[in-house]
């Protein structure tokens, strides 16, 4: 390791502060998120350990989902040191967190380490779907601390993910076979997903008919339902499940457990959640019983009440696949509405109670400021892209790498697309860079300097995206700028 994003000395600007809950030091973030690796967590994605400080995730992967908490058959103790069973959302969660480390690494070798053992644990998630549906249809433990039966949208999306993300891992090892599996079994689930879970509108838990009286979600709007994709999006998997079926299931999410005002659904809540939000505050709940079910959730076990709860880390992931997705006002809405329950008029807004203060599943909302930049990065490969969904034609916002940060910015005008990457500290190497032009024009004629001096440049077309590849690897260090102008000139 021995690489870190965030020099210890970081200034204390308004947006260190919004992003850095903490007393802005390494050593500080540190003693905050010590009880964190102790429980992989599905929802904490994109959380800003990782993005800020690449070395602190790779060292809980490798110390404890793959260390000591890694058993014989692929699984990790769901509480690492202190041992118990796996939780299968966090299990396809740390598979996922493993492409992120990878990712936000200089290079493979993190990946190379521990490959057989991520392929383990993908062996284990897959043995999980009994019938060969592509879809997890054994009772198993979740972070919501029981274990659902039955087969659920929510994990079955986190491990077609999952299978995504083995894929690329493994074509990265070389391990041709296992990525050809890893696709096939994601195939299959993200058409069964469509044909045995989608009800038309959104996606539903199937009963366990073993067991048909335990704790689920089942036919409830469920705020997790699509968060494989959700996932996918923050790690540059692209689409893993349908289009139209996941945006269905984000648009019933804004309709039935979004609201400014929750006193109404407080009112009628059954078994009643953790007073997370007051009265008159707004938020996203973890389901809706838009059906009327008289018995919604299966069983009133102690865990039930989770369910009619607003959790900050939930509801940022949702905002954040909403953005992803085009639903830009709708994930803003809830951006601003947690923003509200958090005002330092009202609470601390460096500490988003969930589960006990300084709750770790709050620095999801770090996913949403990678949904707004449309921001990849892979250091290995040297790449970098970005795909603004917020004011394409005038967009400024920070970012992260394995070995610096910095921030990019676009203006488009003219029929002319111009872009810059600031390197304010560490180093960014290169060897391509992906843009959108947003101004509906196909870009012809690229142009690249680094301060002031010509690059070599050409354009290639990929997924949409307009991909620069650059004549030799380069490295943009602290204090060089790189100008980038896409054109349709000759």
């Amino acid at each position: 390791m021995g690489y870190s994003v965030i020099p210890t000395d970081i200034p204390k600007t308004d947006m260190v502060a919004k992003t850095f809950p903490l007393e802005c030091g390494k050593d500080r973030a540190v003693s905050i998120l010590d009880h964190f690796p102790s429980r992989p967590e599905s929802r904490c994605w994109p959380t800003k350990r990782n993005r800020l400080f690449p070395e602190l995730e790779q060292d809980v992967i490798e110390r404890v989902w793959y260390g000591f908490g890694f058993k014989p058959d692929g699984s990790m103790a769901y509480r690492g040191e202190f041992g118990g069973d796996s939780a299968i959302d966090g299990h396809c969660g740390v598979i996922l967190c493993v492409l992120r480390a990878h990712q936000t690494n200089p290079d493979i070798q993190m990946l190379k380490r521990l490959w057989p053992r991520v392929k383990k644990s993908i062996e284990y998630a897959n043995a999980c779907d009994r019938d060969g549906d592509g879809l997890l249809d054994t009772p198993k433990l979740t972070t919501l601390d029981e274990p659902w039966h039955g087969v659920i949208p929510w994990t079955s999306s986190l491990h077609i993910a999952a299978l995504k993300a083995g894929e690329l891992m493994a074509l990265e090892m070389g391990d041709s076979v296992f990525a050809a599996d890893c696709r096939q079994r994601a195939e299959k689930g993200r058409a069964a997903m469509d044909a045995k879970l989608f009800n038309g509108e959104w996606f539903v838990q199937i009963p366990d008919p073993e067991n048909p009286k335990k704790l689920g979600a089942y036919e409830t709007v469920h705020i997790d339902q699509v968060m494989g994709q959700g996932w996918a999006w923050q790690v540059g998997l692209g689409r893993v499940l349908n289009e139209d079926t996941t945006r269905s299931a984000l648009r019933s999410l804004w309709k039935y457990n979004f609201a400014r005002n929750l006193d109404a659904f407080d009112a009628q809540a059954d078994p009643k959640g953790r007073p997370y939000h007051a009265d008159g505050e707004g938020g996203m709940v973890l389901t809706a019983n838009a059906l009327g079910r008289e018995t919604p959730y299966g069983v009133y076990s102690q865990f039930a009440c989770y369910l009619n709860e607003t959790m900050n880390g939930f509801e940022y992931q949702v905002a954040a696949h909403m953005i992803a997705e085009g639903m830009v006002k709708e994930g803003m809405a809830i951006l601003k509405t947690l923003d509200e329950r958090y005002d330092g008029n009202k609470r601390n807004p460096f500490n988003e109670v969930e589960c006990g203060d300084h709750y770790a599943r709050s620095m999801a909302s770090y996913g949403a400021l990678i949904a707004i930049s449309g921001f990849e990065f892979h250091g290995p490969k040297r790449h970098i892209g970005f795909a603004p969904r917020l004011t394409p034609e005038n967009f400024k916002a920070p970012f992260t790498t394995a070995e610096g940060w910095g921030t990019y910015s676009q203006k488009i005008s003219e029929g002319k697309m111009r872009a810059e990457l600031a390197v304010k500290y560490g180093k960014v190497p290169l060897r391509t860079m992906s843009l959108v032009h947003a101004a509906g024009k196909t870009p012809q004629k690229v142009t690249a300097t680094i301060d002031g001096k010509n690059l070599a440049a050409r354009l290639e077309e990929k997924n949409g995206s307009m991909n620069i590849i650059f004549g030799s690897d380069m490295v943009v260090k602290a204090g060089q700028n790189l100008e980038v102008e896409l054109s349709s000139g000759p």
